[in-house]
């Protein structure tokens, strides 16, 4: 029989180049979130106490944004944990109860210390 083969196998280079899905989305959670969410904190503290605006909307953003890309990343890629192992809607809850949790501790504490 003459014609190309029906099974050509990857080549190694091309396999381990291909990102998987939602690497970005995991990478977000993960890392890039969290600076945002410190960074906005930051900014929190230094103001002045007990004002809200532009600052404290951001920092709710980014703590929003962090919660919403663990669930994209759970929901749409099948995605994991820190160390590997699935993902499933309780980690998804417990992250987002946790975040939240930190979240109106910092805001609370930023908003009362002005320096």
């Amino acid at each position: 029989m003459v014609g190309p083969p029906s099974y050509v196998e990857p080549v190694m280079s091309e396999v381990a180049s291909t990102p998987s899905k939602g690497v970005f989305t995991r990478l977000y959670w993960m890392l890039i979130g969290p600076i945002a969410v410190f960074a906005t904190a930051s900014l929190l503290i230094k103001h002045s106490s007990w004002s809200f605006g532009w600052r404290d909307l951001l920092f709710w953003a980014a703590i929003a944004s962090v919660i919403g890309a663990r669930w994209l990343d759970v929901r749409r890629y099948g995605g994991l944990n820190a160390d590997g192992t699935p993902s499933t809607n309780e980690d998804v809850k417990r992250h987002a109860g946790i975040l939240g949790g930190v979240g109106v501790a910092v805001w609370l504490l930023g908003q009362t210390l002005a320096i």
